[in-house]
């Protein structure tokens, strides 16, 4: 186990190395801040576990290959004056999809997090994606004709890699690879991206905490667990809200994002994210209910509420706090 001293001191320069990025003035020193914050991480998930070990190794190789590209790409307009902005601008853009493991580039995501435990996951699908995406709406004037088929490829590639998944940690990875795209489509239209990345880290990690709660890692073990039934609500209701499901909170930010795609003429790119959008529902109802509708050993209603009042409020506010939002508008 690590020292509670030395945790905090990698999770403080782990922070550290995400702000000097975004705050940067040049892709030097966001470079730097990037690798800060890939050292300061790889500590935290590594275990004396032969699969996490090798979800390291293949965690650091992908992020290291994505510097490599990043630092060669922002230097070779000086090396080599016939090398075009854009040309280098398409290269940047790469590195920052392969950190935030958007298709075409998402083949490291779900490998990796299958071999890490559920609070490496969340660091992963959270706060490891903050400096690479604020890094991409930057640069974004100058990239924004190749955006449109990297949000398709993301959309379809995380709801056709989920549908046959019952790894729950696969899941969640082909999860992060759907909302990409979306946040990805967000990010054409503005800021609103910023409003559908911090809903889908509210949901993701109210989800992971449940599952780690309840020591699940497979579909089945959400049908014969020991957590209470209200454990499972709480899930449920966060789940629903992950896929989009009116009237829950996460249905809120697709709403936002499609209307600015249709009032800017993008309605075909509107429909075309849609649509399996309504697939990928399908697995997170099929996960929810599995684990909802079958019955439990153990009934602590009050108890569990008391042990997790912060997980209570987030799961059983998406309803209200969707139903006053569409009011709203």
């Amino acid at each position: 186990m690590m020292p509670n001293i030395q945790k905090t001191t990698l999770i403080a320069s782990l922070m550290m190395g995400t702000m000097i990025s975004i705050s940067s003035l040049s892709w030097f020193n966001a470079w730097i801040g990037l690798e800060m914050n890939m050292i300061m991480f790889m500590p935290l998930i590594m275990e004396k576990n032969t699969k996490t070990s090798e979800a390291s190794m293949k965690y650091f190789l992908t992020q290291t290959m994505a510097s490599l590209i990043l630092l060669m790409s922002s230097t070779m307009p000086t090396v080599m004056p016939n090398m075009t902005t854009s040309e280098s601008m398409t290269l940047i853009t790469l590195a920052l999809l392969i950190k935030i493991g958007a298709s075409p580039t998402h083949f490291w995501l779900p490998t990796v997090m299958e071999g890490l435990s559920w609070k490496s996951c969340m660091l992963i699908t959270t706060w490891q994606k903050i400096a690479p995406l604020l890094l991409l709406s930057y640069m974004l004037p100058t990239t924004k004709a190749m955006f449109i088929p990297i949000i398709i490829l993301s959309v379809m590639t995380g709801t056709m890699g989920g549908l046959n998944q019952n790894l729950l940690r696969k899941l969640m990875a082909f999860s992060s690879i759907n909302h990409m795209g979306w946040i990805l489509s967000g990010m054409l239209m503005g800021n609103s991206w910023l409003i559908y990345f911090t809903m889908y880290c509210m949901l993701s990690l109210t989800v992971m905490f449940t599952f780690m709660t309840s020591g699940s890692f497979h579909m089945n073990q959400l049908y014969f667990t020991k957590t209470p039934p209200e454990m499972k609500l709480m899930c449920t209701l966060s789940l629903l809200s992950l896929g989009g499901l009116p009237p829950t909170a996460g249905f809120i930010p697709k709403l936002m994002i499609i209307s600015l795609l249709c009032e800017s003429n993008m309605t075909t790119l509107a429909l075309t994210i849609s649509l399996p959008s309504l697939i990928s529902l399908y697995f997170y109802m099929r996960t929810s209910t599995s684990g909802i509708l079958l019955s439990t050993n153990s009934v602590k209603w009050k108890t569990t509420l008391k042990k997790y009042p912060m997980l209570t409020v987030m799961s059983i506010a998406s309803l209200p706090a969707s139903t006053t939002a569409l009011l709203m508008m």
